[in-house]
């Protein structure tokens, strides 16, 4: 709690607004690449191999989730032992 008001009368603290202009914008550019196997085999005759550019797409995708979802579980479990370092030093 104290590390937080800290950062809100440094004025460190990121806005929800531009946050979430920020997450919006890595997202879009990550589901823009569905269409990435179509422009690189745009005739209709290679279909395996645009199947198999789709394949890597997905993985590549899922792979860009799992980090995330790694990153995001590192930080949730930092600032939870960060407040926990906190609350005891607020005791």
């Amino acid at each position: 709690m104290l590390r937080l008001q800290v950062a809100e009368r440094e004025r460190s603290l990121m806005p929800v607004e531009e946050h979430e202009h920020i997450l919006d914008t890595a997202v879009g550019i990550t589901l823009g690449m569905n269409g990435l196997a179509t422009r690189i085999f745009p005739i209709a005759g290679d279909l395996p191999a645009r199947r198999r550019a789709e394949r890597i797409v997905l993985e590549c995708r899922r792979e860009i989730a799992s980090r995330c979802l790694k990153h995001a579980e590192a930080l949730k479990a930092a600032e939870a032992q960060a407040n926990g370092q906190d609350e005891a030093t607020d005791a």
